[in-house]
């Protein structure tokens, strides 16, 4: 039996970033476009390996608190292909600074959980009741930058573009502001986005939130100049008294 050898082009490149590297010190070898692209997706199964062990390996799948369309709970294994499809929508990802990659998506969702699990409350996954779909995620979160409102706990959300216009949004973070004051014993809570980002804005405002404009700020996490850099901050303080059960 004969095998015909084709030549194949090799690069050198380094192991770690597959750029070209120079100097004594480099780690180096040959190795062709092709090993490069498997290592690659190697890489990249063992990460998401990681994260389903993460997200899933645990003994519970907890359920934080249901609203009459939605439940909100911890994160699946399953639910990592939809987000990374949601990440890299272009109509969703609209206000933030850049897509996500399926590794970047999956890593957002494992640190999402890491944080649930070490503190009780997140950016929890939202469920539809009556199909079962994951369709993002609602929570709140510390707001882990430095600016004149924090120390602070944000109320944050995003969903899918195909779950728009049906007021998931608003259902779901009125819901958790309920269980974060209530249950979880917040007493304030902030949302900020972009000053452009209308739709977001919107909800804030539905579910009882108020600006303050000389609270407005320029995001620090992104440089001077760009346009998502100016945002409004909301905010809202515990009722009282807690809603009626009825």
């Amino acid at each position: 039996m004969f095998v015909k050898r084709f030549a194949i082009p090799r690069t050198w490149v380094t192991v770690s970033s597959h750029e070209p590297v120079t100097g004594p010190h480099a780690r180096r070898r040959w190795q062709t476009q092709a090993e490069t692209e498997l290592e690659d997706e190697f890489r990249g199964a063992i990460f998401r390996g990681a994260a389903l062990l993460a997200i899933s390996g645990a003994a519970r799948s907890m359920n934080y608190f249901e609203t009459d369309r939605l439940t909100l709970r911890d994160w699946r294994g399953e639910d990592l292909a939809p987000f990374a499809a949601m990440n890299a929508d272009p109509k969703v990802m609209e206000y933030y600074p850049e897509l996500l990659n399926r590794a970047e998506s999956d890593a957002l969702a494992m640190r999402l959980q890491q944080d649930m699990d070490a503190v009780g409350f997140g950016l929890y996954a939202v469920e539809v009741k009556s199909s079962g779909d994951f369709i993002g995620y609602v929570g709140i979160s510390e707001v882990r930058f430095p600016a004149a409102f924090t120390p602070a706990v944000e109320i944050g959300w995003r969903l899918a573009a195909a779950s728009w216009g049906q007021g998931y949004a608003t259902e779901a973070a009125k819901g958790c502001l309920a269980h974060s004051f209530y249950e979880i014993g917040f007493d304030n809570l902030v949302s900020f986005t972009t000053r452009i980002n209308t739709k977001s804005i919107a909800v804030m405002e539905r579910i009882g939130m108020s600006r303050n404009l000389g609270e407005d700020f320029e995001h620090p996490k992104l440089p001077e100049g760009h346009p998502l850099r100016p945002h409004v901050l909301y905010r809202i303080a515990r009722p009282s008294a807690a809603p009626s059960a009825t």
